[in-house]
This record gives structure tokens, sequence and C-alpha cells, in this order.
């Protein structure tokens, strides 16, 4: 997690945006049984509107209510 903070925190393989606009905290983090799931998840969050993506940090809504299978996503913060 730290090192994939450090990546988009201004260092050169960060995209643009997060290099001139460098995140300041963790939200909430997840854990996934394999990188297919969590790229479908990353996808799935993404397409997310704010209210719902703050829904999520919330623990007001899980996961598995847009993504599916929740015995391969767990929480970590």
């Amino acid at each position: 997690m730290g090192r994939r903070f450090a990546e988009h925190s201004g260092s050169p393989k960060g995209a643009k945006f997060t290099r001139a606009n460098p995140p300041t905290e963790i939200m909430a983090v997840w854990s996934c049984d394999g990188r297919s799931i969590a790229s479908k998840l990353e996808c799935a969050i993404k397409k997310l509107r704010r209210e719902d993506k703050m829904r999520l940090i919330n623990s007001e809504i899980q996961l598995s209510d847009f993504f599916g299978d929740e015995n391969q996503i767990k929480r970590n913060m």
C-alpha cells in the first residue's frame, strides 16, 4: 500500500493529474484474490458516482452490492 501511495504522490510513475494534485490521504483499502479481480474492482469503483463512492468509503454500502462475489473482496481499513 505504501509503494502504491508513493507512486501516485508525485513520482514520475504516477499519472500527470496525480503529480500535479497529489493525494493527501488514503480513504479506504480493499484486498482481492488476484490482479484480475482488482482491476475489475478498480474499474467498477471509477464508474460510481461521487456520492456512491463516499457511501462506500463510509461503509454505508458494500462493494459486493456493485461487484458481486463478496468472498473475493475484503476491506482493510
